[in-house]
């Protein structure tokens, strides 16, 4: 999530920064220049730029990661070590908008592919009786990331802020392979089929709580760098 979020800042800060012509563009003439922001943002993020805090993702690797849930159906805390993630930077831009109206941006981005693998150590429950533990590999492929929304902007004492985030998740299908469950092989190809059908449909049916710590996330991010900036000084930007 906190991927989707850094993409949405992205954006919103290449926009807000970015040298616009003076002359009065029109609306389509606004998308496209955004359009054109993202596709430059695409090719540093293939390398990152470390002077502007901006991760490489061509691939991401992240050394730690600290994973938790505490659910009616499962409880865990995860260790992630040596974490890649490929292919992150192959999405495609479906919608990508600016209005002066409600003053917001509107997006929708997706993922035809993504893998991702690396090594865990964990321990939990599953419907809090049945004990779950492991220590091994996994890798998951993703097919037909979908990640969509609208971010709204309003000001406060001239300058401005995010007003609202509403977004949406979806993952077309999923295939997980993960080794050491139980230290049993029988059991962890159980447990990969299962997540691997699962996920999809959790993602449906928790849409509500895993939206909204990615909005919040944009929210809380956006707003450190558009706090120093006018709504005047973003229409001039944009015109």
């Amino acid at each position: 999530m906190k991927l989707l979020a850094l993409t949405v800042f992205l954006v919103l800060a290449s926009a807000a920064q970015s040298e616009w012509p003076g002359e009065r563009s029109t609306r389509a003439s606004i998308n496209d220049k955004l359009v054109a922001l993202v596709e430059k943002l695409r090719e540093t993020l293939k390398t990152g730029d470390a002077e502007k805090g901006i991760p490489c993702l061509n691939p991401l690797v992240v050394d730690g990661l600290q994973l938790s849930l505490d659910k009616d159906f499962a409880s865990f805390d995860v260790n992630v070590t040596d974490l890649v993630i490929n292919s992150l930077t192959d999405f495609e831009i479906n919608q990508l908008t600016f209005s002066i109206i409600g003053v917001k941006f509107t997006f929708s981005f997706a993922w035809p592919d993504l893998t991702l693998g690396g090594r865990y150590a964990g321990n939990g429950r599953i419907a809090n009786f049945i004990p779950l533990y492991g220590d091994g590999d996994f890798f998951a492929a993703v097919k037909n990331i979908a990640f969509s929304g609208t971010v709204r902007l309003s000001s406060k004492n001239q300058y401005l802020y995010v007003k609202s985030v509403d977004t949406s998740v979806a993952v077309g299908g999923l295939k997980v392979d993960v080794t050491g469950i139980l230290n049993s092989d029988d059991v962890s190809s159980l447990i990969s089929a299962v997540i691997s059908d699962a996920i999809p449909d959790l993602m449906v049916d928790y849409q509500s709580l895993i939206t909204g710590k990615l909005n919040d996330l944009i929210k809380t991010t956006a707003d450190k760098y558009l706090g120093t900036m006018t709504l005047a000084e973003l229409l001039a930007m944009l015109n």
